[in-house]
Formats: C-alpha cells, sequence, structure tokens
C-alpha cells in the first residue's frame, strides 16, 4: 500500500498540492524528516543564541528521524515497537501525525505543523 507524506498548518490545507507518494510508511518519514531538518538548517534557532548557525535539532525533528530509520521498523519487540509508535501518535501500519512548532517563528502566535504519513489506496 502506498504512503502519502504532507506537512500542513492545522486548520489548512497540506503546502504541496501533489505531494510524494512511497512504498513504506519508514520512507514517507524519512521524507518528513529532511523536510524539517533543512527547515530548521534555514531557520534561526529559537532555543538558543547562535542563530541558524545552531547544531541542534528540535524534539520534533528527532522523532521524525527516528521513525524514519530502517533499525527502528525492523525491531524485533513487536509490543516494544507499538507502544513507541502510539507514544509518538503513530499506528502499527506506520500511518499517524507528528506535531511541532514552526522553525524560526518567534512570534506569540505560532499554529504549529503537522507531520503526517497516511495510507492511500493505489490507482
Amino acid at each position: 500500500m502506498p504512503y502519502l507524506a504532507t506537512v500542513n498548518t492545522p486548520g489548512y490545507m497540506p503546502w504541496d498540492d501533489d505531494p510524494p507518494v512511497f512504498d513504506t510508511a519508514q520512507e514517507a518519514w524519512n521524507y518528513l524528516a529532511d523536510h524539517r531538518t533543512r527547515a530548521e538548517d534555514d531557520a534561526p534557532c529559537a532555543d538558543c543564541d547562535r542563530g541558524a548557525d545552531c547544531d541542534e535539532y528540535s524534539e520534533t525533528r528527532e522523532t521524525l528521524a527516528v521513525l524514519g530509520t530502517a533499525a527502528h521498523w525492523s525491531h524485533p519487540d513487536r509490543d516494544g515497537l507499538i507502544t513507541f509508535l502510539a507514544s509518538h501518535g503513530v499506528a502499527p501500519n506506520g500511518t499517524g501525525a507528528v506535531h511541532g512548532d514552526t522553525p524560526g517563528y518567534t512570534g506569540d502566535h505560532d499554529l504549529r505543523l503537522v507531520y503526517r504519513v497516511t495510507e492511500v489506496e493505489p490507482e
């Protein structure tokens, strides 16, 4: 079953009119992790005073990166894997959403972002 990877602001349509489709949920999460990494690399760090040269990543980026790693999906402890996925808002089939702040936003009214992997019907 193919998987769709999207990013959106809650209450709004996904940013990409033609979002990418992947063969596995893991590939979709990896794509979203790369997207978040680039966004954080390009934005000033909100948690430190080193600006765009900050080498620390947010918890959101780290969660996306873990969901995109091969070692995670081949975890031998199936119950532990399901518990880990559930604690991050992800179903056992790999679909779900991870919420995070908007990289570089320093105002008072951040609507945040949703990184979502959904299963789609094959064409």
